[in-house]
């Protein structure tokens, strides 16, 4: 109940929230949809519920497509999203090093302590008026550089040499 009145009701200001048929939540995932129908109806807001998707004989699920970043699995991710995966956020400073090496890169903070997904890819990056820009992207932790656990993305860009810091880009 604190959740909701703090988080939903509170912060959010929810007028309508959507669950999946399945939807758990709090501690040893105690609530479920009738908890929240209860809740929503103190707090003033709708509440529905979501059928379960399946794409052939998966279900279709955040843990899914999780599962198949994890595994390198970039179509079956594709085909659970319904597009290609992405990721976006805007473009901070970093260290700098790349830049040194003549490789800048444009570092995008990313609002999670880890991520499914770690490796090096070839990208296509989009938000900034050039359109489609392709490049290189490292996603993960840089142990050999800085011996750091911090997940970051960062992405050089081919034929690309303009400042974007503070651009949000996908």
């Amino acid at each position: 109940e604190a959740f909701v009145a703090r988080s939903l009701a509170g912060a959010l200001r929810a007028r309508w929230v959507l669950v999946g048929d399945d939807f758990r939540f709090g501690a040893k995932r105690a609530g479920d949809f009738a908890f929240l129908a209860e809740a929503a109806a103190r707090h003033g807001f709708e509440l529905d519920a979501m059928p379960t998707v399946t794409i052939g004989a998966e279900r279709v699920s955040s843990s899914a497509v999780r599962d198949a970043l994890a595994r390198g699995e970039l179509d079956r991710a594709q085909a659970l999203l319904g597009r290609p995966y992405s990721i976006s956020g805007r473009v901070v400073h970093g260290e700098k090093r790349g830049r040194a090496l003549g490789f800048p890169t444009a570092n995008i903070k990313l609002h999670r302590k880890n991520t499914p997904l770690h490796g090096v890819f070839a990208v296509t990056m989009t938000g900034l008026r050039e359109g489609e820009i392709q490049g290189i992207a490292n996603v993960g932790t840089r142990p050999t550089v800085d011996g750091g656990s911090k997940v970051i993305l960062e992405t050089h860009l081919f034929n690309f040499d303009r400042e974007i810091y503070g651009h949000y880009i996908k």
